[in-house]
């Protein structure tokens, strides 16, 4: 039995029980506050804290934002910190850190937790809380709210549970205790070793002739590029083609990324260079690796211990981590990554990034445009100051799939914007959105609409032919077909698994269940023998035509094809994180928080609406508006002023 000394009180409704932590909170004189999971009944002795977040989400994601606009506004010692992180005239490294990115997807981020907290902060003032019991294995978290606790002078506990993870090494963990200076100069190390062949043993110079510029990571290759030699990509698709067959001469640079098919920057350089060959002089491609040199290195610590020096001067800045009209201290949560942004192997690969592409650009000829894939990561940010500087022509970048509502990267602060001091938030000089969705969630964001241009959205351009018209799915007969796509985590697999397993049982017998795994992660089906479940790993788009309905995890992009397909959509909320389904918002989507959810939902999908996919993607093969963008069918002048 789960026993917790809480305040006195014979109003249990002052008493709050914090569940961070796997299964369910037993009953007792508290309320229960679950903070990962949604509550799956109408119990007022139960609360889900995401549930509240999604109800106050605008309220929160926008406190949130402005804290972090508010922290790099700081003064300290009478100079911003913004200003005290410059590395470049005009340009500052504060951009690069992570607290600026704001990547709460990551499985380590302490995002999530933040905003949750601001949401425990609001329900403690409205339920005039008197003593507060923390059951968690998060450290962080416990810090936070035990600081919080004693500032509202309300009793405190933390019960502590062993969070269930994998083990690390003996080596990883002697690594993890050394001091970030060492790890930085380790991983620089490691970077030059594997970097040798490519310092040493340069390749020919690649003959860039073309004025515009791709820049991108090299993933997301077609299999066929690599025993073909073709570049045929994923990120950009049918552009390559529309390209070349324009007689439009193109640059491609690419960032490094390992990966089983390309193990090693040597294979990469070797890959870009089948491409060259196979290209028929219309593309030129060149890794950005390609340009180390040991004076690229040189400078790179020169840049890593100025920002090292500097953030010794910001012994006082811990006070600024609490946010406007809040008593909650944010510094357990970010102290950890906020000082590995400036001291530790993040900082130096950051600092490695700004050299490699100051040495890329210089030597890059004058290119009128220049188009990256946009994540709003920290490579970017050193990108975009980099390209200007050297003189280039304008940006565009391109977010390459769906724009989530939670997804943070893509979103700042309004004053962001509009701020006229120095070491602004460096912009591209447009954002290219693939769809109304996408542009909506910009503008909602405060992104000045003149800044924002619409394209084609390449990477879905497959829905153009496999999106159904009629406005209501028909039934294929008596058999409910129910497609489920797998999750690129094993954790969320068992998951949606063992509810379709308990959901089945209130299904009729005949329904049929197929499962398309994530490609790059399989699923143990051995426990779950109970209901007839196919695997297959047919294209999405066969699979979508022969289905009633699909259920997926509430993150992954196979729900947007489904969606746009006409496909009714059921999608997880598991309260482990936000809602980051790139649907959320839209009409006609059912997310379920238990089991038995799942079950009604799946039973009434054939009543769903549908959509086309034109209502959320802009969808045309012929690629219209981005050769407009790209000035395709131009002549030289027409072209300079097709942006």
């Amino acid at each position: 039995m789960f026993k917790v000394p809480l305040e006195n009180s014979s109003d249990k409704m002052k008493n709050l029980l914090i569940w961070d932590a796997e299964g369910s909170p037993e009953s007792g004189d508290w309320i229960a506050v679950l903070w990962r999971g949604f509550a799956t009944d109408d119990s007022p002795d139960l609360i889900s804290l995401p549930k509240l977040v999604e109800e106050q989400a605008d309220v929160l994601r926008a406190r949130y934002l402005a804290w972090i606009y508010e922290l790099g506004d700081t003064r300290v010692n009478g100079k911003r910190l913004v200003d005290h992180l410059e590395l470049r005239p005009g340009f500052s490294y504060w951009w690069l850190t992570s607290l600026a990115q704001k990547f709460n997807i990551s499985g380590t981020s302490q995002i999530d937790n933040a905003i949750k907290a601001l949401a425990l902060e609001l329900l403690v003032s409205e339920r005039k809380t008197l003593s507060i019991v923390l059951v968690s294995g998060n450290p962080q978290l416990a810090s936070t709210i035990k600081s919080f606790c004693r500032k509202a002078k309300l009793q405190f506990q933390w019960k502590f549970v062993k969070p269930n993870e994998k083990p690390k090494s003996m080596v990883r963990l002697m690594y993890d205790a050394l001091p970030g200076p060492a790890r930085a100069i380790i991983s620089l190390f490691l970077y030059i070793f594997k970097s040798f062949p490519l310092i040493f043993h340069k390749q020919a110079k690649t003959a860039f002739s073309g004025e515009i510029a791709f820049i991108d990571v090299l993933v997301h290759l077609d299999k066929k590029a690599f025993t073909t030699g073709n570049f045929i990509s994923n990120y950009w698709t049918a552009l390559v083609d529309k390209l070349s067959r324009s007689n439009v001469k193109t640059n491609w640079l690419h960032n490094y990324s390992q990966q089983d098919e390309i193990p090693s920057p040597v294979k990469a350089q070797e890959l870009t260079q089948r491409f060259n060959g196979c290209s028929s002089g219309m593309q030129a491609h060149a890794l950005i690796e390609g340009n180390l040199t040991f004076s690229v290195f040189v400078k790179t610590l020169v840049d890593y211990f100025r920002i090292c020096r500097a953030s010794f001067r910001f012994s006082n800045l811990r006070r600024h981590f609490v946010p406007a009209a809040s008593t909650l201290d944010f510094w357990p949560l970010f102290k950890s990554e906020w000082i590995a942004s400036l001291r530790s192997q993040e900082a130096m690969i950051n600092c490695l990034r700004i050299s490699l592409y100051e040495k890329t650009f210089s030597g890059l000829p004058y290119q009128r445009l220049g188009v990256y894939i946009q994540e709003n990561q920290p490579w970017e940010m050193a990108l975009l100051h980099t390209w200007k500087a050297a003189g280039q022509g304008k940006i565009i970048g391109v977010p390459h799939t769906t724009v989530r509502y939670w997804d943070l990267r893509y979103f700042y602060d309004p004053r962001t914007y509009t701020a006229a001091s120095d070491n602004i938030l460096p912009k591209p000089d447009l954002v290219a959105v693939n769809g109304k969705a996408a542009k909506n969630a910009y503008l909602n964001g405060g992104y000045p609409e003149a800044e924002l241009i619409e394209v084609e959205a390449l990477r879905f351009l497959h829905l153009v032919k496999s999106y159904r018209e009629d406005a209501v799915i028909k039934s294929r007969g008596n058999t409910l077909n129910v497609l489920v796509c797998g999750d690129f985590l094993a954790t969320t697999n068992q998951k949606i698994l063992s509810w379709l397993s308990f959901a089945a049982k209130y299904l009729p017998p005949e329904t049929s269940y197929v499962l398309k795994p994530h490609p790059a992660y399989p699923v143990d089906l051995s426990d779950y023998r109970d209901f007839p479940l196919a695997v297959t790993n047919a294209p999405l788009s066969e699979l979508l035509a022969d289905c009633d309905v699909v259920f997926t995890s509430n993150i992954t992009s196979a729900a947007v094809d489904a969606y746009c397909a006409g496909v009714p959509v059921v999608q997880m909320l598991d309260g482990s994180a936000f809602n980051l389904s790139p649907l959320r918002g839209e009409r006609g989507v059912v997310y379920v928080a238990d089991p038995m959810a799942l079950a009604d939902a799946l039973l009434n999908a054939r009543k769903c609406n549908s959509m086309a996919a034109e209502q959320y993607f802009y969808l045309d093969e012929e690629l219209p508006r981005w050769k407009q963008l790209l000035g395709l069918g131009m002549n030289s002048a027409q072209s300079s002023a097709a942006i």
